[in-house]
C-alpha cells in the first residue's frame, strides 16, 4: 500500500494532524464517474480542512468496472494520489477484508492518526471502527443512502456519519471540472 510513512519523513506542519483518508469500499459506494470525480473532489477537501492526508485507497474489483469512463476519471483521481487497490480476490467480502487489513496496518505503527475517513456503508466494518474508537481515533464514515446499516450510524454517531448524496449536493469551493 503507498501511503505516506511518517517514521522516515519530517514533519512539514505539527499543527495539523494525521488523516489516514480514505479506505473506500467501491463495492458499497458505487457512484457514476462524474459524481466519482465530484465526491472525491470535494471528500479531498473535507479530509484536508481535519489534517494532512495520509493515503488515499479506493478499493475494488477491477472486472467490474470496464467502461471507458471509468477509467478517465480513475486516471484523473490517480493524479490527486488516490491509489486504487484492484482486489483479484472474488470470494465474498474479499474488498472488506482488504480494506479492514490496511486499515489495521496503518493504525499499527505509531503514531497512528487522529482520523479515519471510510467510504463504505455495511455492518461488515463495525469490529473495524469498533477497534478504531477504542485507540480513540475519530472515525467517520460516509455511505450511501440505500447501502447504510441503521447501526452504523449508531456506532460512528450521527456527528461522525454522511450521506453520500447528501455531501454531493453541498456546494464546494474546489473547480469540478476535470
Amino acid at each position: 500500500m503507498a501511503c505516506i510513512n511518517l517514521a522516515s519523513t519530517k514533519e512539514v506542519n505539527l499543527q495539523k494532524s494525521l488523516v489516514h483518508h480514505k479506505l473506500w469500499d467501491l463495492e458499497n459506494v458505487k457512484l457514476k464517474p462524474r459524481q466519482l470525480c465530484i465526491f472525491t473532489k470535494k471528500l479531498q477537501q473535507f479530509a484536508q480542512d481535519k489534517g494532512r492526508i495520509g493515503c488515499q485507497n479506493v478499493y475494488y474489483h477491477s472486472s467490474q468496472y470496464k467502461s471507458q469512463a471509468f477509467a478517465q476519471s480513475k486516471q484523473a483521481l490517480e493524479t490527486l494520489n488516490y491509489k486504487f487497490v484492484d482486489v483479484r480476490d472474488r470470494s465474498k467480502n474479499s474488498a472488506d477484508k482488504q480494506l479492514i487489513t490496511d486499515c489495521v496496518n496503518l493504525v499499527a505503527p505509531k503514531p497512528f492518526p487522529k482520523t479515519i475517513i471510510l467510504v463504505l456503508g455495511d455492518w461488515d466494518y463495525a469490529g473495524l471502527i469498533s477497534v478504531l474508537k477504542a485507540l480513540t481515533i475519530n472515525v467517520i464514515v460516509f455511505a450511501q443512502r440505500n447501502s447504510t446499516s441503521p447501526r452504523l450510524i449508531n456506532l460512528v454517531g450521527e456527528e461522525n456519519f454522511h450521506y453520500v448524496e447528501d455531501f454531493l449536493q453541498k456546494p464546494s469551493y474546489l473547480p469540478l471540472d476535470l
